[in-house]
């Protein structure tokens, strides 16, 4: 009755939306696949989510059958529900919606994920949009297309040639256009605050400078090009130019455009960062992001979100991950993880992989060298224990940073200086966050394949400098699995076992960092005598490790010892550093929570009184502990850790 009052509707020109939302589950599947197809969710009123949630359904029960209803919705009425089913749709006809989820914030990842797991139907669907009349989804479809080239070259080639070779020919042309010539007709009209700015000089990288029309020309190129596909003489550009003087205008620019109003509509100065940009951008763009928020620049900080997503360096992943932990802003935060999500999906590596490779290497070889080139003189860098870097020159430690003389390439000598220097800064921040990373890849579980192992691993110079004091372990079983050997490896990158023989990995193994509670005692205690005698002190406490083991009511008992006055900068600044983050009714008005999450487990510590924002914090804070699942289901390791992050307060 519903369905016919619908085609009623269509056929008088009445409002569709009065018309009830059809309840698809409990019409038979003739007239359920008909009212999908025919009458899609946004041609009709009612439940306007519950419709959308359908868009699974449908998929599930009916498959491809489906799409009219399926790709009708994401044109009309897209939202993130109906784009994460993009993925399970391998057909070309889903191109030019991908197209569009692509350019949408709620939409691109998925977007992403569907050209990287359907590459033949998207070149399929593609091609004829490049190919076709000038229009902006002919743009995008050829930037998409280029990225598939990149990615899977002969799938691409193969689906032009199975339509002709006037398609292969034409496809051919398309790439052969030169991206330099990519330019607006006119020159774009220098904003005001660019022309008054009294911009540093940029160098050459012999050192002549940069003459008054070639500088314009720059500007110019930084205020035409996009964000999302940055001009290509970009490249070439920076080749060329002296960073450390490249450096100091972009950052000049940046600050004239902010003194003048940081109008969105003028942000190009920002927005070229991600084209010209490199990794000493990264190192000045991740700490204004941070601080532009409480300057009431939350636009220009998201904006630098965006900017950091787009530079293509691990230092610059490393960073957007890092803010997607801690951007000391909600809005950034999330802004950080959606952005670190679409990197993933374009790289087809999960979460938790991304984290694994979101550690630079720094130009480190694998015995952790950096070398320092004076030309007359070469120096090598040398990463520590404690994760700094000392000069050598031969076998002999120096005291300094040796100085340019007489002999040595003043050019050569300057790029490794600067080289050296951003390592060493990098180094202090990542000293910082990679043990927490690896304790919490011991929390939570994470578990690599052998090559993932290895590369992210033992094959990762500042990485395997600390694990080398861990104790990892192989796994079996669902979950976390259960143990199955343990073993460390050397300096050599060699495995060994308890007894200190050899160990072999086996090339199907799960790998992870073993948890004291996945140990029996006696072999905890043989591991801590191992590790003793190489006098290797983990980067976080593993085999030492306090451990709680109540079960049932034992635990609210133990936890109860918590539920009492503390000191509020203590109970905070613990919590933050264990990784919770501020939650509550009003984020940016004041903080109820502190939160964490380690796979399907939430710790939630209820502060009271609550934290004002705009008010000095009170003196003291009572926390009580609530916990999902509940405390008596929790694991044995999730109520252990739980304790251990407020072990201070015992």
């Amino acid at each position: 009755e519903r369905l016919e009052r619908l085609r009623d509707a269509g056929q008088k020109a009445i409002d569709p939306w009065s018309v009830p939302w059809l309840e698809l589950d409990r019409m038979s599947d003739e007239d359920a696949l008909r009212a999908w197809n025919e009458f899609p969710a946004w041609s009709h009123g009612g439940a306007e989510g519950s419709y959308y949630s359908d868009t699974a359904s449908m998929l599930a029960r009916f498959g491809l059958q489906a799409l009219d209803g399926v790709l009708a919705t994401m044109s009309h009425r897209g939202n993130e529900t109906t784009y994460a089913q993009l993925p399970r749709l391998d057909t070309p006809r889903v191109a030019s919606v991908a197209l569009r989820a692509l350019a949408r914030r709620e939409g691109r990842r998925f977007a992403l994920a569907w050209f990287e797991a359907h590459p033949r139907a998207a070149a399929i669907g593609l091609l004829p949009l490049a190919l076709g009349e000038p229009s902006r989804t002919k743009g995008e479809a050829f930037e998409a297309l280029r990225q598939l080239r990149l990615r899977h070259p002969d799938v691409l080639d193969a689906v032009a040639a199975e339509h002709g070779p006037e398609v292969v020919a034409a496809m051919q042309a398309l790439f052969d256009f030169d991206p330099l010539d990519e330019v607006p007709k006119k020159p774009p009209k220098l904003s005001e605050f660019a022309t008054r700015a009294g911009l540093p000089a940029v160098k050459l990288r012999e050192g002549a400078v940069l003459g008054e029309e070639a500088t314009r020309n720059l500007l110019e190129m930084m205020q035409f090009s996009p964000l999302d596909a940055p001009y290509a003489g970009f490249v070439g550009l920076r080749a060329c130019l002296d960073e450390a003087s490249l450096e100091e205008m972009l950052w000049a620019l940046v600050d004239a455009w902010i003194a003048a109003g940081a109008s969105t509509a003028n942000a190009w100065p920002l927005r070229a960062l991600a084209g010209i940009g490199g990794d000493a951008t990264v190192r000045r763009l991740v700490p204004a992001i941070r601080r532009w928020p409480r300057e009431k620049g939350k636009p220009r900080a998201l904006l630098g979100v965006e900017v950091l997503s787009r530079i293509d360096s691990e230092l610059a992943l490393a960073a957007l991950a890092e803010l997607a932990r801690n951007g000391r802003n909600k809005h950034v935060e999330a802004l950080a993880k959606e952005r670190l999500e679409t990197v993933a999906a374009e790289r087809g590596l999960t979460e938790d992989e991304i984290a694994d490779r979101a550690v630079p290497r720094l130009d480190l070889d694998l015995r952790g060298e950096l070398s320092v080139d004076f030309g007359a003189r070469r120096f090598v860098a040398r990463l520590q224990d404690d994760l700094t870097l000392r000069l050598y020159e031969g076998d002999k430690a120096l005291k300094g940073t040796p100085r340019v003389a007489a002999g040595d390439d003043p050019v050569l000598a300057k790029e490794s200086l600067a080289r050296l220097a951003g390592a060493k800064k990098d180094l202090v921040t990542i000293a910082k966050t990679l043990p927490p990373h690896l304790e919490r890849a011991m929390v939570d579980g994470r578990r690599w394949d052998v090559p993932s192992f290895t590369q992210t691993i033992v094959g990762h110079p500042i990485v395997a400098r600390l694990a080398r004091a861990l104790l990892f372990g192989t796994f079996e079983g669902e979950g976390r699995g259960r143990v199955t050997s343990t073993f460390r490896f050397a300096e050599d990158g060699s495995f060994a076992n308890v007894d200190d023989d050899p160990f072999e990995l086996a090339d199907d193994a799960t790998v992870g960092i073993v948890h004291p509670l996945e140990l029996d005692p006696m072999t905890a205690s043989r591991w801590g005598s191992v590790f003793g005698d190489y006098q290797l002190l983990p980067c976080f406490p593993q085999l030492g490790r306090p451990v709680a083991t109540e079960l049932g009511a034992e635990r609210a008992t133990r936890l109860q010892t918590f539920a009492r006055e503390l000191p509020s900068q203590m109970l905070l600044g613990r919590l933050s550093a264990r990784g919770y983050r501020a939650g509550g009714v009003d984020g940016d008005g004041w903080i109820g929570t502190y939160e964490r999450r380690s796979g399907d487990t939430t710790w939630v510590i209820e502060l009271d009184p609550v934290i004002q924002l705009r008010e000095p914090p009170p003196e003291k804070i009572t926390p009580t502990v609530r916990t999902e699942p509940a405390l008596e289901k929790l694991s044995p390791i999730a109520f252990s850790e739980l304790v251990f992050d407020l072990s201070p307060f015992a």
